[in-house]
């Protein structure tokens, strides 16, 4: 929970996790080559599995609004919270990249998506232009977070992605400038992998 002292307003910001996919889209490991480029683009309808419960117990009811992705899968994450005032904005997307350039068919065969993990942390570490950068994405989390004041709000939930998450977490909880490391580093970290529905909180203060 981000708590951001702007004058006289105190807000309280829930991070979370998109809820998994339905059908077979549940484990992204069983996903071809081009189901797994599609999802990422995506290219398609993406249902979320809405048996599914979340991992912590955060109170839900005291949010007034929740920020999504534009992608189907955040959205309805928060219809199933009982969410309904949902601001959705593309500034949280995921961030971007090329799978084609990231790792190969055959080789995704071999390795799936782990390979996949590797070479996209690999990557955006390393600065490749086939994916976005630490500097670009810590520019639209910046620009995100300063947003947050104007709301007016004080309980907010948002509802972001895997990759995205994880280097919020790496910023506002670890207090490691992600723009200033390197991939060693970062693993070093050990930030334990974000699971679908599972929130943190973070204190940040003016």
């Amino acid at each position: 929970m981000i708590l951001i002292i702007n004058l006289f307003m105190l807000y309280n910001i829930i991070f979370m996790r998109h809820g998994c996919l339905a059908g077979r889209y549940h484990d992204y490991n069983k996903l071809t080559y081009s189901e797994l480029r599609n999802l990422w683009l995506n290219i398609g309808n993406y249902s979320i599995d809405k048996t599914k419960k979340m991992i912590s117990e955060i109170d839900f009811w005291e949010i007034k609004i929740c920020i999504t992705s534009l992608q189907q899968r955040t959205i309805e994450t928060a219809h199933m919270m009982w969410l309904s005032s949902i601001i959705k904005t593309e500034s949280i997307s995921e961030i971007y990249f090329d799978l084609s350039e990231l790792i190969t068919e055959e080789e995704y065969k071999v390795t799936w998506l782990a390979g996949v993990r590797v070479a996209l942390w690999k990557s955006f570490f390393e600065r490749k232009p086939w994916v976005e950068s630490p500097e670009a994405l810590m520019e639209r989390i910046l620009s995100f977070v300063a947003k947050i004041a104007q709301l007016n709000v004080q309980n907010i939930a948002v509802i972001w992605h895997w990759f995205y998450l994880q280097m919020i977490k790496c910023f506002l909880v670890e207090w490691v400038d992600f723009t200033k490391i390197s991939y060693e580093d970062f693993l070093h970290l050990e930030i334990k992998p974000i699971s679908y529905l599972e929130s943190f909180e973070v204190k940040l203060h003016n």
